[in-house]
């Protein structure tokens, strides 16, 4: 339950951002869908920066444990390339399969 409500949270904050910013058009979203489906078969999920993230919050809210967030290392390069540092708007994939 605390993971949906967490997942609820990222959502709403997404959209919220996306609609302040203007980014939100029917464009947007069937191309950040075959992404994710893409990498589906992987067990990897394509994720958007927003506000806010670090790689320990994310590692904590898909991995279920923030100290596994070098894990997060194996399946991006962060382009800033300092891994302490993450742009809003990045994109990252994270496995949601064990």
């Amino acid at each position: 339950m605390k993971a949906f409500k967490l997942l609820k949270i990222r959502v709403l904050r997404i959209l919220a951002v996306s609609c302040a910013l203007g980014m939100i058009s029917f464009s947007f979203f069937p191309a950040f869908a075959d992404e994710e489906f893409e990498n589906e078969d992987k067990g990897l999920q394509m994720i958007r920066v927003i506000p806010g993230d670090t790689l320990h919050a994310i590692a904590e809210l898909y991995l279920k444990d923030p100290d596994r967030w070098p894990e997060l290392l194996k399946y991006n390069v962060i382009a800033s390339g300092d891994k302490d540092i993450i742009h809003v708007g990045d994109k990252l994939l994270v496995p949601v399969k064990e």
